[in-house]
Parts: structure tokens; C-alpha cells; sequence
């Protein structure tokens, strides 16, 4: 039998059929059911059966199957989203992907391609580590420099915000981006501080650089609003962002690059950038169903309602002595335990990570909770 190359979290784990979900539930051939607590790495916002979501990927695909975007081919699905990704965080332009890596590849070449129409030389890309920005060979040096398999001399990291002026001032006039993640995740749930935020914004305005946001994890749902840096990172604009995942609700990959007025009047003279589907149009009309169902049933106001029960949850077990720290915002929720939770199947480490989808309930709390009981005090 071929076997699937897997990142499974302890090969002793058993496989397990999955033969249908709904809600926010996994049912399995056992007749068991499950909820996956970090949601499809955050995607599925939506839980699993936004029947009107199916309904429009199935329709757009069905009706036109090729419309080529960027080069004049259009179908109404295609500008419709075009300005509600745009609207919604004040941005000018947008150069629709497959995905988060490449949403964060094609944010990279917009500074590019912007500094090129300049007729300026700043090719270096400043990052901070460790991070997660794809799983590209540029991407993984923008975040995670060890697991880069073909490291670029284009890269440079900073330690901290504070000291990108005094620790890489000879590099500065060649900077010509710096990306971030709108809240870094992979080691934990480290949020900038509002004064790193203000710091960022000036240090970029002051030297001519581009400030990039990785909202591919954090964006479309998971604050109380669409765009993570305006949630998450206190409104602060940045020129461009990249987002992905939760675009079409994590039922269709679909990623999208977005840059401000400044950058768009100068790469659209000249933008050549772009890959086989531009875009895919399941996932545009996915995409334009997500954004509307959201709309719809006012689901960003019930980010106000989740983060409380998020936080009550993880203060029941810091009383239990079941975890030791925990840090929530929006949606998400990580927390360190006390013991090694491995074996459990929920976590590689003493982590754990919780995203709830818009759709949460009492119901879906209780569960969440009283899983985390069980297998840590089995």
C-alpha cells in the first residue's frame, strides 16, 4: 500500500477513517466524533457545512472553469472579491494566489517590483526568527533559516523591532522590505507590543521601506476583523499583506496579495508576476459566499463573545494546575502545560494551540474542555 509522507505527531497513534463531518465535528468509522482543536491550522472559520459556501464553488466551477484575471479575462465573482479584499483594509490592488506561501512569495515581489520602478537597489528582505511564512525555500528562510535548503543572501533577521535602526544600520539603506507576522505563532502566541507596532511604522516611513504583514494565519476572521493587522496589530496599515487560509472558509485553497496605492501606481505599470490558475474560480466564488455568510450573520461581532470563553476555559485549567501559562486574542488560544502532552495525540510538545471557528458555541467549549481533561488526566 503507498504510503502518505506524514508529520503525524506519535507514528504508535492509529489512523483513523473520517467519514463525514459537520458543524464543527470529525465523525469517524468507529462511530466516534472528534473536534479538531487548531481548525485546519486555523482555516475552517466556518466549521465544515456552509452549505451556500459548497453551493457557490461548486456553481462558479461548473459555469466557468478558466477566466485568466490578470490578463483582462474577468467573470463578476472575480472583481467583486477583488474590492472586497481591498475595501475591507484599505488597500488598492490585489494579485490573487493558491495559497499562503505563495501569497506571501507575491507580496515579496510587489516590494520588488516596486523598487525596480523606482529604479532603486533594495534587494534585502529583513524577518524575524522563528517564524512562519510557507513552506518554499524563500519563505522558509524568511522565517525558519535552518530549515532552508537554499538560503539567500537576500535575507536578514532582526531580534527585535527596537533595535532594527542601531543593530542593522549598515544594512538599512539597502532594505527594501520588512515582513512580519501579524502575530508570530509558531513558538507561541507572542503579540508586538502597540509601541513595537508605532516603532515599525516609523522606521519604515523614515528610511523608504515597504512593511509587509504575513496575515495568512492571523487574517479573515480570527479578530473582529478581516484583516489581522487590523485586529491584531492595532490598525497599524501596512503597504502590503498576504493572506490565505480562511479566505473560502478552508474549503478551497486560495491565497491573495494586497499593497496600498503608493505601490500599486508604480507595479501596475509594469506587474509580471503570476502562476497557472489567475485565479482559481471555485475558490473565488468560495471565497465571495465566505465573505457574504459572514456578513450575513454578523460573525466578527462574535469574536467579542468567544475570546471570554476562550479565557475562562484556560483560567479553569491554570486552577486545575493542568497548564501553567496561557495567552489569548480573537479566536486563538495557546497554552503551556504542565506535562509533557505528547502522547495524548493533541500536541508535538508541553503546547497546545486552539482556534475556534465563528460558529462556536456553549456546546463546543464544554467538549474542548473536557477533552483537555480527559487525556491529560488519563
Amino acid at each position: 500500500m503507498a504510503k502518505m509522507l506524514s508529520f503525524g505527531i506519535d507514528p504508535e497513534i492509529k489512523k483513523r477513517k473520517v467519514v463525514r463531518t459537520h458543524g464543527y465535528w470529525i465523525y469517524y468509522d468507529d462511530d466516534t466524533r472528534d473536534i479538531d482543536l487548531w481548525n485546519g491550522s486555523t482555516s475552517f472559520i466556518l466549521g465544515y457545512s456552509a452549505t451556500k459556501v459548497f453551493q457557490e464553488i461548486n456553481r462558479g466551477t461548473e459555469l466557468v472553469t478558466r477566466a485568466i484575471a490578470n490578463t483582462f479575462e474577468y467573470i463578476d465573482e472575480i472583481d467583486e472579491m477583488s474590492e472586497v479584499i481591498c475595501n475591507t483594509g484599505g488597500f488598492e490592488s490585489v494579485q490573487w494566489t493558491n495559497c499562503g506561501t505563495t501569497a506571501v512569495e507575491a507580496a515579496i515581489a510587489m516590494s520588488d517590483a516596486y523598487w525596480k520602478g523606482l529604479g532603486e537597489d533594495k534587494p534585502l528582505i529583513l524577518s524575524f526568527t522563528p517564524g512562519w511564512h510557507g513552506t518554499s525555500h524563500m519563505t522558509k528562510s524568511l522565517g525558519m533559516p535552518p530549515l532552508a535548503t537554499a538560503p539567500s543572501s537576500r535575507h536578514i533577521y532582526g531580534s527585535s523591532i527596537e533595535s532594527i535602526e542601531t543593530g542593522l544600520a549598515d544594512e538599512l539603506p539597502r532594505i527594501g522590505c520588512i515582513i512580519i507576522e501579524t502575530v508570530p505563532w509558531y513558538k507561541g502566541w507572542i503579540e508586538w507590543h502597540p509601541d513595537e507596532w508605532i516603532k515599525l511604522r516609523e522606521i519604515c516611513d523614515k528610511h523608504g521601506i515597504l512593511m509587509i504583514t504575513d496575515d495568512v494565519m492571523c487574517g479573515w476572521g480570527k479578530s473582529h476583523e478581516y484583516h489581522g493587522y487590523a485586529g491584531f496589530g492595532y490598525g497599524f496599515r501596512p503597504d502590503i499583506s498576504a493572506l490565505a487560509k480562511s479566505l473560502c472558509a478552508g474549503y478551497m485553497p486560495l491565497g491573495a496579495a494586497v499593497c496600498n496605492k503608493k505601490v500599486s501606481d508604480v507595479i501596475s505599470k509594469k506587474w509580471q508576476h503570476g502562476h497557472t490558475m489567475q485565479p482559481n474560480i471555485g475558490s473565488i466564488c468560495g471565497a465571495l459566499a465566505t465573505y457574504k455568510h459572514i456578513e450575513e450573520w454578523n460573525l466578527l461581532d462574535k469574536v467579542h463573545w468567544i475570546q471570554p470563553q476562550l479565557s475562562a476555559l484556560a483560567t479553569n485549567l491554570m486552577e486545575k494546575e493542568i497548564i501553567t501559562d496561557y495567552k489569548t486574542s480573537g479566536t486563538v488560544l495557546f497554552m503551556t502545560f504542565r506535562d509533557d502532552i505528547r502522547q495524548s495525540g493533541m500536541s508535538k510538545r508541553d503546547t497546545l494551540r486552539v482556534c475556534a471557528p465563528l460558529i462556536a458555541d456553549d456546546e463546543y467549549f464544554e467538549t474542548i474542555y473536557n477533552k483537555i481533561i480527559k487525556l491529560c488526566t488519563s
